[in-house]
């Protein structure tokens, strides 16, 4: 029983779920959030679980909290089935204020039940964007200059395809190394190749493949088997390799910026802008990469258009 009460909540915590209460095997269990009177002012999440059935409910002792918006650390206050109440405290600065706790622990089990609530905890510390799988550690690259992961690209490229769900694609660019799932419609896809390069690439059914690469001027190998995995009906040549051409766009600064550029054009040609007349401000790129990311809305980069 414990360890499914723990299993929901770190799914709750973890993704931020706005849950005050869930169900349980017959069991309701609630949540409150608290404010604790510390030098370092933290906040602290308490679970309060107790059990309930059909002919038989009962109140658990509880004290009052306020309400508040966000919480680190955690505290858990847990209820079994038969009534034994016990509570876990998982802020290591604070001791545990039963005496008991000892015995509460094994009635668990084993220690194993605290570790796990600890790891989940870390984990929670950890994330910076739960529901875009992206941490604290993924924000301080994407400020510090460094070059975009597979998870930047990973998360910018879900919210495109949540934002256009009629382009097909934008899948984990990950997939390059187990194979890409083939599409049969309009089509966009944010590429790794060359070890440490970003490029994009579109179709539409009946044309020629689009690469779009703001450093180079050819395809790798690499790139185009990605591009033969994906856009399985892009007509062929005599060779039997995909036929593509490279339009020309604008082309980057330095070499750590490519990932900027390849979510910039994805952005254009998901609002069907000609992205060889898009000019980008590329130092102002990273910053709004970043406020995107945060308001999970993909918007257009900052860029001049050029009116021919």
């Amino acid at each position: 029983m414990v360890v499914h009460c723990l299993s929901d909540m770190a799914v709750c915590s973890l993704t931020d779920l706005p849950v005050d209460s869930f169900r349980r095997h017959g069991h309701v269990m609630n949540f409150a959030r608290r404010r604790r009177q510390t030098p370092r002012n933290l906040v602290t999440r308490e679970w309060n679980f107790s059990s309930s059935e059909k002919n038989n409910s009962s109140t658990r002792r509880t004290r009052s909290r306020s309400p508040v918006d966000t919480c680190h650390d955690l505290t858990c206050v847990i209820y079994d089935s038969t009534g034994a109440d016990g509570k876990i405290w998982l802020d290591p600065d604070t001791s545990s204020p039963d005496d008991d706790l000892p015995a509460i622990i094994d009635s668990f089990g084993s220690v194993s039940v605290i570790d796990e609530v600890n790891d989940i905890q870390e984990q929670a510390d950890s994330f910076w964007i739960p529901q875009l799988h992206l941490t604290k550690s993924d924000r301080e690259e994407l400020l510090s200059g460094e070059m975009l992961t597979d998870k930047h690209i990973f998360a910018a490229q879900k919210l495109l395809s949540q934002q256009t769900p009629h382009i097909s694609g934008l899948q984990d660019p990950v997939m390059s190394q187990i194979g890409f799932k083939p599409v049969h419609r309009e089509s966009l896809q944010i590429h790794h190749t060359r070890g440490l390069h970003w490029v994009m690439s579109s179709w539409t059914p009946g044309d020629l493949v689009h690469v779009y690469d703001t450093l180079y001027d050819f395809v790798s190998q690499d790139l185009l088997r990605q591009l033969e995995e994906i856009y399985v009906d892009a007509p062929r040549g005599e060779d039997g390799h995909v036929l593509y051409d490279m339009p020309p766009v604008h082309k980057q600064h330095g070499c750590r910026d490519c990932g900027l550029f390849a979510v910039a054009l994805a952005t254009e040609l998901c609002t069907g802008t000609d992205v060889t007349k898009v000019h980008f401000d590329q130092s102002k790129m990273r910053e709004h990469l970043y406020k995107c990311l945060r308001k999970r809305q993909i918007e257009p980069f900052p860029a001049e258009y050029i009116v021919l």
